[in-house]
């Protein structure tokens, strides 16, 4: 298990988006924490469980977060946050902030997410990034993808965007 900040213990699945976890703020009965990405990865899941006690989740910024059994789940949106959360998410809960400072991450991120690139704002000010998928669904990313490169196609495109300007 790696090692993010503040001693939070990070699963093996969260190698590729590389979160580590920051206490914000603290006050009696509550916290702020943020986790901050590496790599943002549209559709992947983040879950934070806490060793000795259950927060109660309140709000997040950048992520959509929910309660689950034994700690919070967060699922990351299309596009990350822009400002202050552009590289990860922050989020508020009801609980021991002398506790929350050390929990374990578990990663989820799905084949499409993994697969991602995003394109240099030089190129694109709309915060665009895009993935490319064979069509044949059923074979691993890389054993597909080298397969249809191989052959040429097919390939689904999916293309996301931080913000939509028409005309453009």
């Amino acid at each position: 298990r790696a090692q993010g900040e503040e001693g939070a213990a990070m699963d093996e699945s969260c190698a590729t988006v590389a979160p580590y976890y920051k206490m914000v703020q603290s006050w009696n009965g509550g916290f702020k924490a943020a986790v901050i990405l590496n790599q943002w990865l549209p559709g992947a899941r983040i879950f934070i469980k806490y060793a000795t006690f259950r927060p109660h989740f309140l709000s997040a910024w950048g992520a959509a977060g929910q309660d689950v059994e034994g700690g919070i789940r967060f699922e990351l949106a299309a596009n990350p946050a822009v400002g202050d959360n552009a590289n990860g998410f922050a989020f508020t809960a009801r609980g021991d902030s002398d506790f929350a400072a050390q929990p374990s991450l578990r990663c989820v991120v799905n084949r499409e997410a993994a697969a991602t690139v995003k394109v240099p704002v030089a190129q694109c000010g709309m915060g665009a990034n895009y993935w490319l998928l064979p069509v044949d669904d059923s074979a691993p990313v890389a054993t597909a993808t080298a397969a249809a490169a191989a052959k040429g196609g097919p390939w689904r495109v999916h293309i996301g965007l931080q913000r939509w300007e028409p005309g453009a």
